[in-house]
């Protein structure tokens, strides 16, 4: 599999388009490492039960992306 890196804003979107559980599928990349990477980078991530909301047409809240982050502007993943 291709390495593929993403900026901090590329990886928000991709957060926010994709659950975390489907993003650790693809890239095959445990849940928790994402976790931290998020952490590490200062990127929110959907709350417990977001998905769900969102699948069922319920109002969901999308936390905007920080403007600074202290670690990483970037991650590659394979």
């Amino acid at each position: 599999m291709a390495k593929t890196t993403f900026s901090r804003k590329q990886f928000y979107d991709l957060v926010w388009s994709e659950s975390l559980a489907a993003i650790s599928r693809i890239y095959f990349i445990s849940y928790k490492s994402l976790q931290e990477a998020c952490k590490e980078m200062n990127i929110p991530i959907p709350v417990n039960g977001y998905w769900s909301k969102l699948k069922f047409g319920k109002p969901v809240e999308i936390s905007k992306l920080p403007d600074t982050t202290k670690g990483k502007h970037e991650i590659s993943l394979w």
